[in-house]
């Protein structure tokens, strides 16, 4: 038996809004194969990292498995990164093959890596480099939509499994994203959670089929990186079969990168996250400060956002909600 607490608050509510919370009890059934897809391109450095971070991810629970979905151009620099990280072998689920016209995945060290087209014009896709992920997988499959720059921890996919419901509800995490320079701990000038990201999801494929996924022709709808994450998000907001649980997940970390935004549709989104990743208001204040009028520091405190949603699930009953 475990138990699971849920905790929750209207999102765009006043500060003296009601909080709910709720325990439920329910059987520990055995843990459900989860698939971990990552859309990547040409980040040699973070693969590395993110493969690492993998590693102990899988020692830790071997019924996680890896999905990498990127171009052709990558497929060698993958191969040599899956094969230096020494990963222990991890049989894949059956994968769906019947119909589709689409290469047939490359397995590396229990690692699939499956290539991909790209948009109209041949560059990367995170749309379609998903999009063709799933589509591997068998009805039933349970996957989680990651990054080379997080970082999945055990406790991410425990809850992932608690959240994403056979039945009818997708999980949408809001991970912490570390500011630059500063060490991996998650204390509030750290970094941040992005609220404002919706890339990670972890969904069955059968509701991510019924609510369409990204609506298709994603060749031609988007390109690169940006806007289709809140799109589907969207998409399953308005399904009317699927719930969406979204709420704070504190093992999962984002590391700092630099980025180039594109001239394109999200090229104000990317600008608003690359500032908001540099570092906290306060501390960006302490520098011009000390830059201009040669101040201290403000003395102001820095907040951590409150949340809609917290589920997390534990082995013994908890405290009752108070």
């Amino acid at each position: 038996m475990a138990w699971k607490v849920v905790v929750s608050r209207p999102l765009l509510s006043s500060t003296d809004a009601h909080v709910g919370c709720t325990i439920e009890a329910f059987p520990r059934n055995p843990a459900e194969h989860l698939t971990l897809i990552v859309p990547y391109s040409s980040r040699p450095t973070r693969l590395t990292a993110y493969l690492a971070a993998y590693k102990r991810l899988v020692w830790a629970d071997p019924d996680v498995t890896l999905m990498i979905s990127t171009l052709s151009k990558d497929v060698k620099d993958v191969v040599k990164a899956v094969t230096a990280a020494g990963l222990p072998h991890t049989p894949h689920p059956k994968a769906e093959t019947t119909g589709l016209n689409a290469p047939v995945p490359l397995h590396v060290h229990g690692v699939s890596i499956l290539t991909t087209s790209g948009d109209r014009s041949g560059a990367f896709s995170r749309s379609v480099a998903i999009r063709e992920a799933v589509k591997r997988l068998p009805t039933t499959a349970l996957f989680f939509v990651t990054d080379v720059d997080l970082e999945v921890k055990v406790g991410a996919v425990r809850n992932c499994r608690s959240n994403a419901l056979i039945g009818g509800q997708a999980w949408f995490p809001i991970f912490w994203s570390f500011y630059a320079a500063t060490k991996p701990v998650l204390i509030a000038s750290s970094g941040f959670w992005r609220t404002s990201s919706y890339g990670p999801v972890c969904v069955h494929k059968n509701n991510w089929d019924a609510a369409g996924g990204f609506g298709g022709n994603e060749e031609r709808r988007y390109v690169g990186w940006g806007s289709e994450d809140v799109d589907l998000y969207s998409v399953f907001q308005d399904s009317p079969d699927i719930a969406v649980m979204r709420g704070l997940e504190p093992n999962l970390y984002h590391a700092w990168h630099g980025k180039a935004c594109a001239h394109n549709m999200a090229y104000a989104a990317c600008v608003k996250t690359v500032a908001m990743s540099m570092a906290s208001q306060e501390r960006l204040a302490q520098l011009a400060g000390r830059s201009s009028a040669g101040h201290g520091p403000t003395g102001r405190k820095s907040a951590i956002s409150r949340f809609s949603i917290f589920s997390r699930t534990f082995s013994e009953r908890p405290p009752i909600c108070v």
